[in-house]
């Protein structure tokens, strides 16, 4: 079931969070945004897909946040869509999915009530709804393309202090690692670029 496994990643963090909080101070968050998501396909059938905004919207935990380096799991939900416009039927494809990244956060300088921070690490996606848009009419790709994403996740971050907590600008790529066609003769792989802003209480 492509839910239960958006559920699943879901409780892993939960399970994380709970676990990690004895290791330091533990904040949490809210955010949401813009990403920007395609694919790179290869083999039979392989085409070029142009890119188009989508929607992200989550929630975030800092574990040992006032340390330097700390772990920063977060649980998103977003809607990636592309188009093709180089065939000869211009077609949109749209996805909805969990997302659970998993970010080791590295903090690079501190200035005033503003710290710029990096992160890094994998990024695990339970993709509940693949739907293509040609013309007026709706087909569910769904069954096309494997439930979970695997992908490298890297980025940058800027807080400013404001009131007991921080507004949050993020901005990320996304690398999919993980071939999603159900098709042995060819390759999907997901590329996304994600800005958001969100505060940390």
């Amino acid at each position: 079931m492509r839910i239960s496994i958006g559920s699943l990643l879901a409780a892993i963090v939960v399970a994380m969070h709970a676990d990690a909080a004895k290791a330091g101070p533990v904040h949490w968050g809210i955010k949401g945004g813009v990403i920007a998501a395609t694919i790179v396909t290869s083999g039979a059938n392989s085409f070029d897909a142009e890119a188009t905004p989508g929607g992200v919207i989550g929630g975030f935990v800092v574990i040992d946040g006032d340390a330097r380096i700390a772990l920063q799991p977060e649980v998103l939900v977003t809607w990636r869509h592309f188009q093709l416009d180089n065939v000869r039927d211009p077609f949109k494809v749209s996805s909805r999915a969990i997302e659970v990244p998993v970010l080791a956060r590295l903090q690079i300088a501190e200035m005033g009530r503003s710290r710029v921070a990096l992160v890094v690490g994998p990024q695990f996606s339970g993709i509940t709804a693949v739907n293509q848009r040609l013309r007026d009419e709706f087909v569910d790709l769904s069954d096309q393309i494997k439930d979970l994403d695997v992908a490298a996740a890297f980025g940058g971050a800027v807080e400013f202090a404001a009131g007991r907590g921080a507004v949050v600008l993020d901005v990320r790529a996304i690398i999919g690692v993980r071939n999603l066609s159900e098709d042995p003769q060819s390759s999907i792989k997901s590329r996304a670029f994600c800005v958001t802003a969100g505060y940390r209480f």
